[in-house]
């Protein structure tokens, strides 16, 4: 009684309910519009990154300078899952990853804090450690732009840091990070000759040099003119300021000044860690890392019509710009496909439900598909969520599922019209009677997918798109099927025909059969209950039994995968003699880009090296100066000139090798 009152209420407030209807379709169109678009939720991993960088310093000295020390300092820090160190050459690197669930931010301010703490400790010519919370826009930026042209190292990164600049006020950027650049030094060439005969060790000028670039805090001053700040500043700002520092005054009361005893001295670079390249050319590559809350397709936009401004410039001193690891490539293709099997399978269910229901059925039903997925995005917009290839896959997999409790609803009503009803109590009884059973139904259907949200960790947070949306839709279809479905019935619904006229006497040939094989084969299975239910009983056991099987791995009768394989990149690692200098790599990593790119656009896109460092099979950097890594971006599958990417992969294998 207490649900015929409420859609007898229901159909009293036509105007209002319509408007709602109307109103939060529009609004749900505007949400999925300002939703933030990208690849994958932006989740953070729970791991934090320590780099340092020690110049000069072997594999041994890091561990047990640098390293050692770090992992002490982090070992108090609690709700730890595990601690992961590597000492390379000049580089330390320890990861830390903290248990499933845990106040990721919190920890990683205590990760800080620890570090901060025990720098004191580390030797003086370490760089600051740099931290790294690891979350996926880490790992997938919206699209990198490479500079490349015969310059030097230091005019690349002039360039790109006056891009920098005007990238970063982009509205949904969070950062932009700058990549290739060498890091400048002023370089002291000693010439041992000149040592000698002056009497000077190399720890006396490395100690004048030191005790020469100071500066010193000496309080401060204050009179009738205001307040100032003394310090005793004595750092370097000129060469002739570095090369006329004392080491030594003699008896005489003559000085021995640094440039007594050099050969050279100027600016220069460090020894490079990594060395970086596109296309065969050396670049500088800016990383556009966008916002949580920002869209990744219009990010894409901006950045080119800001390019557009530096372009005649870059042009002018013949700069060549590159754009690689474009991901809005990735995100246009996964809304395009996911969006276009929407559409199709929303597509098909219309025209089965107008097949098997007529047309006025069909509508009323069809119609509450976009009001659910509208109501869904608008929801999903307000709790913080994005449109990514999770979400879209969610809405096709339910797209078959929210029109369940419209089709019972609308049969009832139209059951109850046939038995010869008013229409307006037909609808009223019609949707009061299944009401109950339709509103269990989507909450057994909501259970099912609720426990998704249980999984813990990072593969937890990833997957529990899928759940919200799904339950988000379901929710709104079964609002819809309840409260406004009736008002549409009531206005737009098929009229009453012939008393006493049932669906069985107007069913159409396919439903005549499939109505006959139902009821031969339900006859059978209550002939055969216990049979019948045994069956059942062994077919569900043998399913169960072949997923244990092949999640164990013994038989793989089912193949086990997160996500398909995506050929849309690959790596051709190079490891060399372990004395090969870096720039011996880089040039031969150079080579490999330019014989994957005169192979033509059809095969690589862009081929992007990196001299220094390779990726293991779990995406860590591997660093040493004889390691290396080509990152081939394949075009998309329209552009390929080749049919098979594996067999594509394999020839250019057998290809690298030969040469």
């Amino acid at each position: 009684m207490a649900m015929e009152s409420l859609i007898r209420f229901s159909l009293q407030q036509r105007v209002l309910y319509n408007l709602m209807f109307v109103v939060l379709t529009v609004v749900g169109f505007f949400a999925l519009y300002a939703m933030p678009a990208e690849r994958y939720p932006n989740v953070n991993f729970g791991e934090v990154i320590i780099s340092t960088y020690f110049p000069g310093a072997s594999p041994e000295e890091v561990e047990s300078l640098v390293t050692r020390k770090i992992e002490e300092a982090l070992e108090s820090v609690e709700e730890t899952d595990w601690i992961k160190s590597t000492s390379f050459r000049q580089r330390s690197q320890v990861r830390i990853k903290f248990i499933d669930d845990t106040d990721y931010e919190r920890l990683y301010d205590e990760v800080r804090f620890k570090v901060l703490n025990v720098i004191d400790e580390l030797p003086d010519e370490i760089d600051p450690p740099v931290l790294k919370n690891l979350t996926v826009k880490d790992y997938i930026p919206v699209i990198v732009l490479n500079l490349v042209g015969d310059h030097e190292n230091r005019a690349l990164t002039l360039m790109a840091e006056e891009i920098k600049t005007a990238l970063s006020r982009i509205n949904g950027v969070q950062d932009v990070v700058l990549n290739g650049e060498y890091e400048r030094e002023f370089h002291v060439t000693l010439d041992p000759l000149k040592m000698k005969a002056q009497g000077v060790t190399f720890e006396q000028a490395v100690n004048a040099l030191q005790q020469s670039n100071i500066s010193i805090p000496a309080g401060n001053f204050s009179n009738s003119s205001g307040e100032f700040l003394v310090k005793v500043d004595e750092k370097f700002r000129s060469r002739e300021q570095v090369v006329a520092s004392i080491i030594r005054r003699d008896a005489d009361g003559s000085f021995v000044r640094i440039q007594d005893i050099i050969s050279a001295a100027g600016p220069g670079y460090r020894d490079p860690l990594a060395i970086t390249s596109v296309n065969g050319e050396d670049s500088i590559a800016l990383q556009v890392i966008k916002a949580d809350g920002g869209n990744a397709l219009r990010v894409k936009d901006a950045v080119l019509e800001v390019m557009q401004d530096y372009l005649p410039g870059l042009e002018k001193e013949a700069v060549e710009l590159i754009y690689t690891q474009d991901s809005t490539v990735y995100i246009e293709d996964g809304l395009s496909t996911l969006g276009l099997n929407m559409l199709v399978g929303i597509a098909l269910v219309s025209l089965l439900i107008w097949y098997f229901m007529g047309f006025r059925n069909a509508g009323l039903v069809t119609i509450g598909i976009p009001f659910s997925f509208m109501i869904t995005m608008l929801v999903m917009y307000f709790t913080g969520n994005s449109l990514n290839e999770l979400t879209l896959f969610s809405f096709v997999l339910v797209s078959g599922i929210i029109v369940d409790d419209a089709i019972v609803v609308n049969e009832n009503i139209y059951r109850h019209i046939q038995n010869g009803e008013p229409l307006q109590q037909a609808i009223i009884t019609g949707t009061a009677e299944v009401a109950l059973p339709v509103i269990s139904a989507t909450m057994t259907t909501v259970a099912a997918f609720l426990p998704m949200l249980i999984m813990s960790g990072t593969t937890g947070e990833f997957f529990a798109q899928i759940p919200k949306a799904v339950s988000y839709a379901i929710i709104a279809s079964l609002i819809e099927c309840l409260l406004i479905l009736p008002i549409h019935y009531l206005d737009f619904g098929p009229r009453p025909g012939p008393v006493g006229q049932l669906s069985e006497e107007t069913d159409n040939w396919l439903m005549k059969i499939l109505r006959n094989i139902s009821e031969y084969l339900l006859a059978i299975a209550m002939r055969f209950r216990f049979s019948t239910v045994f069956a059942v009983l062994l077919a569900f056991i043998t399913v169960i039994g072949i997923i244990v099987v092949s999640v164990s791995g013994q038989y793989p009768l089912i193949r086990i995968k997160f996500f398909p394989d995506d050929y849309k990149l690959y790596y051709v690692d190079v490891v060399g003699p372990v004395s090969t200098p870096i720039e011996e790599v880089d040039r031969y990593l150079k080579q490999i880009s330019r014989y994957v790119q005169a192979q033509g656009p059809g095969y690589a896109a862009s081929s992007t090296a990196f001299a220094g460092f390779y990726f293991n099979e779990d995406y860590e950097q591997v660093f040493a100066n004889n390691h290396g890594t080509v990152m081939v971006t394949l075009p998309s599958e329209s552009e390929q000139a080749f049919n098979d990417p594996l067999e594509y992969l394999e020839q250019v294998r057998k290809q690298l090798t030969e040469k």
